[in-house]
């Protein structure tokens, strides 16, 4: 099921997270902004991920590795930890938004390289780069960032597979305290 939440900020009708059975419900789930809509969403109950950002403002993290260290909590819990939609979702993502500056990189660097057209490289990013361009606007972020987004990327799949890595050997840590193993599935 395919849910989205930021545990920052949610609002529901107590009706409904009695109804569910409150935090007891899902304590033990490393992901509990999910965990709380997936429940609700399989009771029946209105979900609808809105956008509160004029209204609502908070710090996710304050440094780096906070950010390193709460994506690496969320991402792989985020696929409710089914390894091969995780692993075909970010391998996909790598493929689309890192091969195209990569063929264009190598290109650069070794003229006689036949490899993939440069043409259709450089293509995918002329149509990433806008969509990069309107995201960071959006959320803000200086506009020039839009052209480090092959780094971006490159950096998120790395955070992703670290993810799934520490969570399956049992070293997965939020705020200094080490997670449970999860029930893992393949698909």
């Amino acid at each position: 099921m395919l849910t989205a939440a930021i545990g920052q900020f949610m609002m529901f009708r107590r009706k409904a997270y009695e109804q569910v059975g409150g935090h007891g419900a899902f304590r033990d789930h490393t992901a509990d902004d999910l965990a709380l809509v997936r429940l609700m969403v399989a009771k029946g109950l209105v979900w609808r991920l809105v956008d509160g950002s004029q209204r609502v403002r908070c710090r996710m993290y304050q440094d780096a590795r906070q950010v390193l260290e709460g994506f690496s909590k969320n991402l792989f819990p985020g696929f409710d930890y089914r390894i091969i939609p995780f692993v075909f979702v970010w391998l996909w993502v790598g493929l689309v938004f890192c091969e195209p500056p990569a063929i264009l990189l190598l290109r650069a660097m070794v003229p006689s390289w036949s490899g993939p057209s440069p043409w259709l490289a450089a293509a995918a990013i002329a149509v990433s780069l806008p969509l990069w361009g309107i995201t960071y606007w959006r959320f803000g972020f200086p506009l020039y960032l839009a052209l480090l987004y092959p780094l971006t990327m490159v950096l998120t799949v790395a955070i992703a597979m670290r993810s799934m890595a520490v969570t399956l050997s049992g070293r997965a840590t939020w705020k200094g305290r080490r997670l449970g193993v999860p029930g893992v599935r393949w698909l």
